[in-house]
């Protein structure tokens, strides 16, 4: 690839399954130089996606009336979610020196 791939804009007009296979073709070398940067976007892209589906089911169980509790004899009630916290961005990017897998 020599020009920008895009790949943000096209994953989110709905172009998922081409875009990971282009991340996926790269292998190791999506983890640095010029692509990096936008493989991240895709990622951060994801989880904020993921995120959002996670609080769809819960405010929709949740309206339904299903009880969120641990798994004990008394049923103790727990948090539905609870969201991460911020990370830093220098921890943030850790994908890219580990298993090139989103985190």
């Amino acid at each position: 690839m020599t020009s920008s791939p895009r790949w943000l804009s096209r994953y989110q007009s709905g172009q998922r399954d081409q875009v990971w296979q282009e991340l996926r073709q790269l292998g190791g070398a999506v983890r640095s130089g010029e692509w990096a940067q936008e493989a991240q976007l895709v990622c951060d892209e994801m989880a904020r996606r993921a995120r959002q589906n996670v609080e769809v089911i819960v405010e929709r169980l949740s309206q339904g009336g299903y009880r969120f509790h641990a798994n004990d004899d008394e049923q103790t009630p727990v948090p539905a979610h609870t969201p991460p916290t911020a990370v830093p961005r220098r921890r943030r990017s850790g994908w890219r020196r580990s298993s090139g897998r989103c985190r």
